[in-house]
């Protein structure tokens, strides 16, 4: 936590989602607050052809729960925004930045972005590249996210962090 500098009775909290669930909700149940979710979870895929061996059929339905769960969180941090149980906003990786409605939001073809989001998390190295349209693509969804929601009106020109790789 650390001191909010407009205001000085209250603190700023940023709490990775794997503290407990996966949007981060539980630390500001029940609290008045302006609540920005950045979702970098990954989609669960359709599989045609199930696997026939128990350990992974049972990976599968672990997956499926944690897929339930995902969904449910999401669909009532939204309603939250609608029912106007705090104010805030919500993007994720697999976003579309067309459907933030701003006629200015940064360039962001959602078949890039889309590929983006399946770029796989590890522990290792990825190209310079690929780090720089990663951020560029969470800055642009930020972007987009707060000033449809949050600051509308903003008079702030959008610009990436990293101008010369855009998002891919």
């Amino acid at each position: 936590m650390i001191p909010d500098p407009h205001r000085p009775d209250r603190k700023i909290v940023l709490s990775d989602a794997g503290v407990y669930d996966n949007l981060g909700l539980d630390p500001i149940e029940n609290q008045r607050a302006t609540v920005l979710v950045s979702d970098a979870g990954k989609k669960m895929k359709h599989e045609e052809k199930p696997h026939h061996n128990w350990p992974l059929q049972l990976f599968r339905v672990l997956t499926v729960m944690d897929n339930q769960v995902r969904e449910l969180r999401t669909g009532s941090l939204l309603k939250s925004y609608q029912d106007k149980r705090f104010a805030g906003t919500y993007w994720a990786t697999y976003s579309d930045i067309t459907h933030f409605g701003l006629p200015d939001a940064l360039p962001a073809p959602v078949e890039r972005t889309r590929a983006l989001a399946e770029t796989k998390t590890r522990l290792t190295r990825m190209s310079e590249k690929v780090q720089d349209n990663l951020i560029n693509w969470g800055y642009a969804a930020c972007d987009a996210g707060m000033r449809r929601w949050v600051c509308p009106g903003t008079s702030l020109t959008p610009e990436f962090p990293y101008p010369g790789s855009g998002v891919g």
